[in-house]
This record gives structure tokens, C-alpha cells and sequence, in this order.
């Protein structure tokens, strides 16, 4: 029997009821949602509202150009209750009404010969709208007089047309066919004959499930959703959403699809509802809207945050993380979901929120992020503990190193009493350290700095601060090219660094070993330059004149490793460079250029940072003047008989008098050619003042002719003699 001839016999059969589907009666109102310009526009809101909302219509609005997108149609005290709900959960505009429809033209909303989703009007059952979670086991378990009363004059009218004549099911051991079988979604062909073999009617089906308790009622839904059939609320309540499934499952077992299961129904679902379990394991999460906002309520303020943050770092957030899901974050959701192909409705749900946590918590899976607490040092921080691992204190440090050798995972963490000069100077500290490059960005207040740099090798952060009377922070060093884990382990550092109230590092604890250098700085490697030579100040300005054979390989370069440089003129063929310092300085002497001829075999002295600024001070070593040209016999060149280091190049050769004769160059024994110890070459004062004049320097000539003893000259050429460093 056809869906609409059986629907209009149990509408004829029901009669004093006068119920037909689609149609209100005279008591009936809508409830008005919005109203739409275009009809196109209205049907993309309907079709939206449909798949929150049950009993979505939508009508033109007289002969107007608008459509009205209502709930309907609805007893007056249904349809007050229904806008107080459905706005309650926000699903709704606030300024929803209530109308009589007379104003409502032709109806656009479901299309002809549709239906609106989860109406079954093949029963047609006055079945109370689903609640969405407010429904609870008491409302579960008390079906209405009118809906038995309905069922029971349905089977009536059913039995009088022989209703079942021509829609009887297969008989049990009976071959099912195709039709009878349907697609058997999640089920088997056991279903079928067990559901076939099933004689008990409508009515006999309503008694049984009254018996049903809340849970069992929310079982059987739950059944139903798994095996992809609902997707309604569970909340036991047998609403048309529910009944539609339930026909919906009977239809795709080649049952009668009544909307009423029997006993052996309900038992058939519930052994499809068990093997798809065992076969795909628990069911996953599904909630409604509603039900996501209500789980959403339970979250806690670092719940909240944490899916700021891990919506921060998907890429879809870039507001405050201050746990208020205003339109910002809700848009941020939305972003989210359509990105991972879910139904955007800017409302995470239970299982979507799992999701989005476990896919920012997977970056940090074999790294043993655990809580350290270090009594020693004061703080109380997570680490990456399958990384590293404690290894010594070395005030104001407490290293954690790689365990892996080689590795170059490094935690410090960073502990001395202090005030704001202590921060101050630690920072200044920092920066000369090989864990702290140089190219990074650096940020310092009165209270608290900051530090990143990154090299080819790695990526360090530092930052510390003033925390009741002292200081204490951490740096994180991670390898480069890995910076999606770096970044996430640097927040859950930050986020849980917590210091300990009254503990702070004794500045001796840890004992001394062989491992102490001078090129160290409580166990950390200060920062060396590629290599540094000697140069002089040539005029008040601070200026510097020092050797031209290093400057083409430096990435930058420093004098006395505080003050950058700049090259402002250089002169390859008599070896000589001029530097300019980038910030002003005062130095407290500078050269006096010996323009007299110099004596043969006369004393000089040549300053110079021998060990490349190791000992901190230049240092004076004693020669003579050897000759007045060099080995091929330029003149612009003294030999002298002195013995020198490398760094000594570039230093000032200076007379009895601490006049400058010449400055030292660097021992270039290339060709095969091994000179003797102690031969050492100097450009000459002629060939300086020469270079000088051309960059527009003023050069001081000396006056002064009284001799000086060895102390005199070495605090004169300290004075005037500057570490310049060739940085990478």
C-alpha cells in the first residue's frame, strides 16, 4: 500500500483528530525565525536551519518579494516554549516571533512533493519534537495518551484496509530478495529474517517500549547514530527524529518502516549495534550544537586557553588567549571544522575539541615533556626530559644536557640573588656566549629580558627576570630545522615555568674540576672571534689603523669585542686599513707619527695582543731596528729583529720615545720561503702618513724627545693599541 494512501486511511481512521501532515489547523501558529529578500537566499537559510531545527517551513510572504523561514505548525503554548528553547540554546535569533501565518503565500520550504526532515507521514505520529538534551527518563518513559491513541487507531485502520496485504515482509527461511533486504547499513542478512519473522504489530511494539527505561531508551538511540541512521540528541526521548531513524532502519532491513520497533527490532539493532563495535570499537563522540555548548560550559579557564592556544598554533586564531570564546575564537572554530571537513557551527564538539588537542599535543609525543623540580636552583618548569637531563650546577647556571652526545638539546636554568643591575648585567653577559648568536631580536626592560639568536646549528631563547629579590629564567637551545617542536616545547616551558618562593643558587655550590678554562663562563663557552689582530688609534676621533690581510673574510668586526667597525679605506699593496668605529669614542691616546730617519740597530718596541685578546691587554715586546728597507729592498718597509705572534700584526712599532715608527705586518712566508725567527717587517711612518692624508686623517707628528722607561712606553702604546676582531 502506497505511503500516502495509508497515511490518509489512519488520518480518516484517527477522524475526530483531523490530522493531516503538511497541513495546520485552526488553532495552530508559527513560529517566524527570519525573513529572507530572494527566494535563493531563503532556501539557503531554510536548508541551514534544517539541519539544527525540526519542522522547518518556509513561506512567501503575501506577494511580497519575501520568505519567511518559520517552525511550524505549533500549538501556541508549544510554540512559546519552542522560541524560548531554541533561543535559549542559540540557535535562533533573539527576535524570533510568534504569527498566525495568515500573511504566508505559497510555500517554498520543504519543495513540493517533499517532505520536512524526520516527519515519517507514512504514520504520521504526533510524536512530541526532540529536545535536544532536556528530556530526561521521566519524559522518556511516558509516551502520551494522544500518541498511543494515534498508534492504536493507525493498526486499527490498518487491519480493516488490510493494510499489511501486499507489504507483508519475506517468511522466516524464505530467501530475501534485493527489495527486502535493502542496503542493510551496518547490518546483516540475520537482521532481515529476524525482523521477517516478527508478527508483533504497532501497538504490541508501543506496549513493549514503554517498559524500556531511560537508559535502554538512550541505548537504542545511540545504536541507531553508530549504525549511521541518527543524528539527533541522546536523550531517550522517542521524538520524530527518533522514529524517523527508526523507520529509516526498518526500511533498510525489509521491515515494515512503522517507526516503531518491536521487541525482536530492538534485539536484531542491538546485535548490529554490538558487531559494528567489536569490529570498529567504541563509538566516537557525536553531539548536537546544544549538547557541544553544554559539554563546552564544563571546560575550565585552562581548558578554555589551551584550545586558544592550540588554535593559535593550527593557524586559524591570532587573538588574545584569554579563554573567552567570543566572535573571534567562534570564527576561529568555524575556520577549524571546515578545514577538517566537519559541519561548521563554530562550536567545537566533545570529540572535535579531543581532536584538535591531540593533533597539537602529537608534535610533543618521545619528547617526556614532564614537570622538573629543581630545589637547588628555585624553579619548577617542564622539560623535555627524553632529551636532556640534569648534568652540574655552575652558579648562576643549572645545566641540563643533551643525553645523546653530540646532540644540540640544551636546557638552562638560570638562578643568583639580584636586582635590576644584576639583570642588567646578566643580560649584557649573555650576549657573550656561544649559545646566544648573535642574529636574533633582544628585549630588555627594568624588570625582565629576552633573548633569541640562531646560528646554521641552532636556535636559543633566554629570558629572565626579577622575582623577590632575585633573578631567574631559562634558555632553551633546540636544532635548527626543526621549529614547529621547538616552538610548542618553548610555550610549555614558558607556560609552566614556576619559581620556587625563597629558594635561589648559592653561589658555591658544585665543586671545581679540570674542566674550568678561561675561554669559560660557568661552564658555558664565551663567544670567539674567527680570529683578531692588533691596530692603534690614530687621531682623537678613534680611528684605527691596523692590517689589511683579514678584513676581506669577516662578516663583522669589533674593537676590544665591545665597539662595531667599519672599513673606511684600505690599501691592499701596502698591506694597510683604515677602520671607522660605529658609535663614538674618546680613546686615551693615539699615535704620533716619528717623521725623523730612525737609527740602525736603535731600540724599538711592538704592541700588539699577542694571544688574540686572551690575556685582556696588549703586550710589549722588545727588538731592534734591523734595517730601513726590506729583504728586496723597498723603502717602505722596516725590517726588524723582534720576535712576534700573529695577533701581534697590526700594532704600532714605537721608538724609546713612544713615537710611532712604523706598524707591524704579518709574516707572509709563502712561495716556499721559511724566514728566521725573529724577522719581522713594519710598514714605515712615510708610507702611514701617506695613507692617512689621503682619507682626510690628521696626523699628529711627534715632539716629545725625552726617553722612556719601559713602564712610560707600555702604559703609552696600552692606550693607544686596540683588539680588532674578525667576526664570522
Amino acid at each position: 500500500m502506497s505511503r500516502v494512501i495509508r497515511l490518509l486511511l489512519a488520518a480518516y481512521t484517527v477522524g475526530a483528530a483531523g490530522f493531516v501532515a503538511g497541513a495546520a489547523t485552526a488553532q495552530d501558529v508559527w513560529l517566524q525565525i527570519e525573513a529572507q529578500p530572494s527566494r535563493a537566499e531563503a532556501v539557503e537559510a531554510a536548508r541551514d536551519y534544517a539541519g539544527q531545527i525540526e519542522d522547518v517551513a518556509g513561506f512567501r510572504l503575501g506577494s511580497s518579494a519575501w520568505y519567511a523561514i518559520t517552525v511550524g505548525p505549533l500549538t501556541e503554548d508549544a510554540a512559546a516554549a519552542t522560541r524560548s528553547d531554541l533561543r535559549r540554546r542559540g540557535l535562533i535569533p533573539g527576535d524570533s516571533f510568534v504569527t498566525d501565518g495568515q500573511s504566508f503565500g505559497t510555500r517554498f520550504w520543504p519543495a513540493e512533493g517533499e517532505e520536512p526532515a524526520g516527519v515519517d507521514t507514512a504514520q504520521a505520529l504526533p510524536d512530541a519534537p526532540d529536545t535536544e538534551g532536556d528530556a530526561e527518563d521521566a519524559t522518556a518513559d511516558a509516551p502520551s495518551a494522544a500518541e498511543d491513541a494515534l498508534a492504536d487507531a493507525v493498526v486499527a485502520a490498518q487491519d480493516a484496509a488490510g493494510a499489511r496485504t501486499g507489504d507483508t515482509a519475506p517468511e522466516a527461511g524464505q530467501p530475501a530478495t534485493e527489495a527486502s533486504t535493502g542496503t542493510a547499513t551496518g547490518t546483516t542478512s540475520d537482521t532481515s529474517s529476524q525482523t521477517a519473522a516478527d508478527t508483533e504489530t504497532v501497538a504490541e511494539a508501543r506496549q513493549s517500549e514503554r517498559a524500556l527505561d531511560g537508559e535502554a531508551r538512550r541505548e537504542l538511540q545511540r545504536a541507531l547514530r553508530r549504525l549511521g541512521f541518527y543524528r539527533g540528541p541522546i536523550d531517550g526521548a522517542f521524538g520524530r527524529s527518533t522514529r524517523a531513524a527508526m523507520s529509516d532502519w526498518q526500511t533498510d532491513v525489509g521491515a515494515d518502516p512503522t517507526g516503531v520497533l518491536t521487541t525482536a527490532q530492538r534485539a536484531a539493532l542491538a546485535r548490529a549495534y554490538a558487531a559494528r563495535v567489536e569490529e570498529e570499537g567504541p563509538a566516537p563522540v557525536y553531539e548536537t550544537v546544544a549538547e557541544a555548548r553544554q559539554s563546552e560550559a564544563g571546560l575550565s579557564g585552562e581548558e578554555r586557553r589551551a584550545l586558544q592556544r592550540a588554535m593559535q598554533w593550527a593557524g586559524v586564531y591570532d587573538a588574545a588567549i584569554d579563554g573567552a570564546f567570543g566572535r573571534g575564537t567562534r570564527a576561529a572554530m568555524g575556520d577549524w571544522q571546515a578545514r577538517k571537513g566537519y559541519d561548521v557551527t563554530g562550536v567545537l564538539t566533545t570529540r572535535q575539541r579531543d581532536e584538535l588537542m591531540a593533533d597539537y599535543n602529537a608534535i610533543l609525543e618521545g619528547l617526556g615533556l614532564d614537570l622538573v623540580r629543581d630545589d637547588t636552583a628555585g624553579i619548577e618548569m617542564r622539560m623535555p626530559t627524553a632529551l636532556v637531563e640534569f648534568s652540574r650546577y655552575e652558579p648562576p647556571f643549572a645545566h641540563y644536557d643533551a643525553i645523546e652526545d653530540g646532540a644540540a638539546y640544551r636546557v638552562l636554568l638560570i638562578s643568583q640573588d639580584g636586582d635590576g643591575d644584576t639583570l642588567a648585567g646578566l643580560y649584557d653577559v649573555m650576549q657573550t656566549l656561544e649559545i646566544v648568536p648573535q642574529d636574533g631580536p633582544r628585549d630588555r626592560d627594568d624588570t625582565v629580558f629576552r633573548l633569541e639568536g640562531q646560528n646554521a646549528d641552532f636556535v636559543s631563547h633566554t629570558e629572565a627576570g626579577l622575582v623577590d629579590g632575585s633573578v631567574k629564567g631559562f634558555t632553551l637551545i633546540w636544532p635548527r630545522g626543526d621549529e614547529e617542536r621547538r616552538a610548542r616545547v618553548l610555550d610549555e616551558m614558558r607556560q609552566s615555568f614556576a619559581p620556587i618562593p625563597g629558594v635561589v643558587m648559592p653561589d658555591r655550590v658544585g665543586a671545581p674540576d679540570e674542566t674550568q678554562r678561561v675561554d669559560l663562563l660557568a661552564g658555558l663557552q664565551i663567544r670567539r672571534p674567527e680570529l683578531s689582530r692588533s691596530g692603534f688609534y690614530v687621531d682623537a676621533a678613534g680611528m684605527v689603523l691596523t692590517t689589511s690581510d683579514i678584513l676581506g673574510s669577516c662578516g663583522r668586526i669589533t674593537l676590544d669585542e665591545a665597539v662595531e667597525a667599519e672599513i673606511a679605506a684600505q690599501d691592499d699593496a701596502s698591506g694597510l686599513a683604515l677602520l671607522r668605529p660605529q658609535s663614538p669614542l674618546s680613546p686615551s691616546d693615539y699615535a704620533r707619527l716619528q717623521t725623523a730617519t730612525p737609527r740602525l740597530q736603535s731600540e724599538v718596541a711592538v704592541s700588539g695582543f699577542s694571544y688574540e685578546g686572551v690575556l685582556g691587554a696588549p703586550s710589549l715586546t722588545f727588538g731592534r731596528l734591523a734595517d730601513l728597507r726590506g729583504l728586496d729592498g723597498a723603502d717602505t718597509v722596516r725590517r726588524l729583529e723582534v720576535g712576534t705572534q700573529p695577533g701581534d700584526a697590526g700594532g704600532p712599532v714605537l721608538d724609546a720615545t713612544g713615537a710611532v715608527l712604523g706598524m707591524l705586518l704579518p709574516r707572509n712566508e709563502d712561495g716556499g720561503r721559511v724566514l728566521p725567527d725573529g724577522v719581522s717587517f713594519a710598514a714605515d711612518s712615510d708610507t702611514i702618513a701617506a695613507f692617512l692624508g689621503r682619507e682626510g686623517v690628521q696626523v699628529s707628528e711627534a715632539e716629545d724627545r725625552s726617553t722612556l722607561n719601559p713602564d712610560q712606553l707600555g702604559r703609552k702604546a696600552g692606550g693607544m693599541t686596540v683588539l680588532v676582531s674578525c667576526w664570522d
